[in-house]
């Protein structure tokens, strides 16, 4: 017996939003609860309840959800909806941009009611954020709407906020598609597989999509690499969305002899930020393959290769002093996501080297950042030091907007250095549409 393969499109949805008198299942009840029905990708029903649940409305919860003792005090009880309410659930996917909270809480109160818990299975949009946008520093719902343009009405009132949730619960679904997605279980949270900074692409499906279809959806700077067949990385290098750029590895990719198996490209939001990255795919690549990567990159960016030879030399002799001075201790970028910035400390590589901020936000979190690394020497000997030449020559050429801090910083200068990132921030301009343009 086979069971027939349902498509996205056809599956229906229950999203639903709680506003509470509380957190605690046992004790608080439910004052609102916002229900939209989804089917074949379009809202079919909502429904709204203002719930009397018997007890006052903390002073916190009033002013959180403009919802006063006086607005519910005529409402009904939970018991003389919830079988409504259940019966527009159904057997539906519920969907929440909390599940963890929603459907516990919502579980309890069919327990005080003794009824039957859900059975339904249930879909979180915040962790489904999580896991396809893992670079955003804030994934609540608010901030969710305004990045994707969804019209929101007035948080923490449930029937707008399950709206909001089911129109980022359609963009997703459009995206899911889009890649080609038509199973049911990818829908729950699908790390590490389809994030909207990077795409996987296995030898056999260029074989129906070319690299040229590919690159053309890329608008951003991007760290290419490639893997044989037994997952080892046979080739790797940061590139421009450039059509120069794209020649290149279109290029690359039919002349390669060897059977490669797997390509992954994800996007940066400056060309910086992805050779860094780069840097720490360098060491697991044969010499030879080191020494034609150089070459491809001089070639690309049009490096003098005098100056070239002539940096690094300097860097080798005299690493410490001359790659502070040549380069700065902490480099400022723009990051992909629109309202956020990269600071990364050049001296060092690893997961630690820099830190993804908003501003003024995260400001005591920035200067905790710079103090804690102003006065560590570099640590170059990790890094290629022929590779690290390039990327200060070619950034020299880049029209990035960055800011480099010269040679040793001290104490007394982070006032300064505060204003001058300020500066920076109120002139930069993010020119990617991140997450609504992804590969």
């Amino acid at each position: 017996m086979t069971t027939k393969k349902v498509k996205l499109e056809e599956l229906e949805f229950c999203v639903f939003d709680l506003e509470t008198t509380g957190g605690n299942h046992t004790k608080d009840g439910i004052i609102e609860i916002g229900l939209v029905v989804i089917k074949n990708k379009t809202i079919k029903k909502q429904k709204n309840y203002l719930i009397n649940p018997k007890q006052k409305i903390p002073d916190f919860i009033q002013k959180l959800t403009s919802i006063s003792d006086k607005d519910v005090e005529n409402a009904p009880v939970i018991e003389d909806v919830i079988e409504e309410i259940l019966e527009m659930m159904g057997d539906k996917i519920l969907v929440a941009h909390n599940t963890s909270f929603d459907v516990p809480f919502f579980n309890s109160v069919l327990n005080r009611l003794g009824k039957p818990e859900l059975q339904n299975k249930s879909i979180c949009t915040n962790l489904m954020t999580k896991f396809l946008i893992p670079n955003l520093l804030s994934s609540n719902l608010t901030y969710m709407a305004k990045i994707f343009n969804i019209d929101h009405g007035k948080a923490h009132r449930a029937l707008d906020d399950a709206k909001a949730s089911a129109h980022l619960l359609l963009k997703y679904l459009d995206i899911f598609e889009q890649k080609n997605i038509d199973k049911l279980n990818h829908l729950y949270y699908p790390r590490n597989k389809y994030e909207l900074d990077r795409i996987h692409l296995k030898s056999n499906q260029l074989q129906q999509l070319s690299i040229e279809q590919v690159l053309k959806n890329i608008k951003a700077p991007f760290l290419f690499s490639l893997k044989g067949e037994k997952g080892t990385l046979d080739f790797v290098i940061p590139l421009e969305p450039t059509d120069k750029h794209f020649d290149f590895l279109i290029n690359k990719i039919n002349s390669i002899e060897t059977k490669w198996e797997t390509i992954t490209i994800q996007i940066f939001g400056s060309y910086s930020e992805a050779y860094f990255t780069f840097f720490k795919y360098i060491s697991k690549l044969k010499f030879s393959i080191q020494k034609e990567i150089e070459n491809d990159l001089l070639t690309l960016f049009e490096v003098n290769s005098n100056e070239f030879e002539s940096l690094s030399s300097n860097l080798r002799n005299k690493p410490d002093e001359t790659i502070k001075n040549e380069f700065g201790t902490f480099l400022i970028l723009g990051h992909l996501v629109k309202g956020q910035y990269v600071i990364l400390n050049t001296q060092t590589l690893g997961s630690k080297n820099m830190l993804v901020f908003k501003y003024p936000a995260h400001q005591k979190k920035l200067l905790q950042f710079i103090n804690s690394r102003i006065h560590k020497k570099a640590n170059i000997k990790t890094f290629p030091i022929n590779f690290y030449a390039l990327l200060i020559l070619i950034s020299q050429k880049s029209k990035e907007h960055i800011m480099l801090t010269k040679g040793n910083l001290k104490k007394k200068q982070i006032p300064e250095l505060i204003s001058n990132i300020e500066l920076l921030l109120s002139e930069y301009k993010n020119p990617h549409n991140y997450p609504q343009q992804y590969i």
